[in-house]
């Protein structure tokens, strides 16, 4: 995250820490916030996603893409495709 949208981003964020609402990222288009997420140590309840609306990626794929995704701590796991 740049500067000016990692203050953006703890603002947009500093919502969900007063609720019990939940953020949905996706593990490749927002990576950079899932990764601030890490540092930053934020109790934020979280989705992370996986998102592939071309097609139905083969089980090894899928399976690769949920242990990346677990490795961010999410409350909830998603994948659409």
């Amino acid at each position: 995250l740049e500067e000016a949208s990692t203050t953006d981003f703890t603002n947009f964020l500093s919502v969900f820490k007063q609720t019990n609402s939940f953020v949905d990222l996706d593990i490749f288009t927002n990576k950079k916030e899932l990764d601030y997420l890490q540092i930053d140590k934020n109790k934020i309840q979280t989705i992370v996603s996986y998102h592939n609306y071309k097609d139905t990626p083969t089980e090894r794929t899928l399976k690769t893409n949920v242990e990346k995704m677990k490795k961010y701590h999410p409350t909830i796991l998603k994948i659409s495709t």
